[in-house]
């Protein structure tokens, strides 16, 4: 059994505040001042307060955790310490309480020499091995379309991922993301939207490449949070070839399309709730609310 002592604490008397929850948990525990001259024996606390604790530390933000795949893939150094107790129970908050965003190489793979798995293979078999199973939030922004062959062995990597999370995670309670839309929506950002396209060559191959993901996904029932961002299609006045006439028009379409997909997952009663709720947290790695406007967010 343990108790908490909560105040409500408007910061006009902490120290006041401070002083009076001192002496109470003093009188609780029936110590001596001379106790708080002692070292915090945090381990000796229930595991229950050594968890609310972790979770007011800096192993928990608001924005999105990104990972670079073309970063070191080891898991954090944090989790580097002499107590195996406290370095399990980071482990579970840090991997619990946060999102994680798996961003795209810098280098696609054909275009290197390199024989590296996908990096949400990478993200799930190295960065997140230790604590992978407390895992709740996921978003994986792939390369765009023409970055990724989709080769018979980046598909038996993209299978090994989902029996990983229905293996070993609660898929029911995972948030996971599958984002298409992000790098075409920088570029176009960036100004480059004028160059033409093979629109329907492009828009063909990212809508089979996300049926392959999802059918692969489906194979494992449970899934309540699955959602999917295409960049296909979107309007763009200055591409001769861009057969929408709108963005709202293009913008329906497309998240008909995104619908089409999660349901292949999750049934087709599904409602894609708190899809967007995250998507304006990414602020270091896309845009700020201000800014992004309505067309694709």
């Amino acid at each position: 059994m343990y108790c908490t002592i909560y105040f409500i604490n408007d910061n006009r008397y902490p120290d006041q505040l401070q002083d009076l929850a001192q002496d109470t948990a003093l009188k609780l525990t029936g110590r001596s001042s001379d106790a708080l001259s002692l070292p915090f024996r945090y381990l000796d606390l229930p595991r229950e307060m050594q968890l609310h604790i972790l979770r007011d530390t800096d192993l928990v933000i608001n924005n999105d955790i990104a990972w670079c795949p073309d970063s070191e893939s080891c898991c954090p150094r944090v989790f580097e310490a002499s107590s195996l107790v406290w370095t399990d129970y980071s482990t579970t908050i840090f991997f619990s309480r946060n999102s994680f965003l798996i961003l795209p190489p810098q280098v696609p793979l054909w275009a290197s020499n390199e024989t590296q798995p996908l990096e949400i293979l990478r993200f799930f078999s190295r960065f997140a091995a230790r604590g992978r199973k407390h895992l709740r939030s996921v978003t994986w922004i792939l390369p765009e379309v023409s970055h990724i062959r989709w080769s018979p062995r980046e598909r038996e990597e993209w299978n090994q991922v989902v029996d990983i999370c229905a293996e070993e995670l609660s898929i029911e309670r995972l948030v996971f993301t599958i984002d298409m839309s992000f790098q075409a929506h920088l570029r176009r950002t960036l100004g480059s939207a004028s160059i033409d396209l093979g629109i329907s060559d492009s828009e063909k191959s990212e809508w089979h490449a996300g049926l392959f993901m999802v059918e692969s996904m489906a194979r494992h029932k449970g899934w309540k949070h699955v959602y999917v961002h295409l960049s296909w299609p979107w309007h763009n006045p200055g591409n001769i070839n861009d057969p929408e006439t709108s963005s709202g028009k293009a913008r329906q379409i497309r998240q008909r399309q995104e619908a089409v997909l999660e349901q292949q997952i999750m049934g087709l009663n599904n409602v894609a709730d708190g899809k967007y709720d995250r998507r304006h947290k990414w602020n270091g790695y896309s845009c700020t609310c201000e800014e992004c406007g309505d067309e694709d967010w």
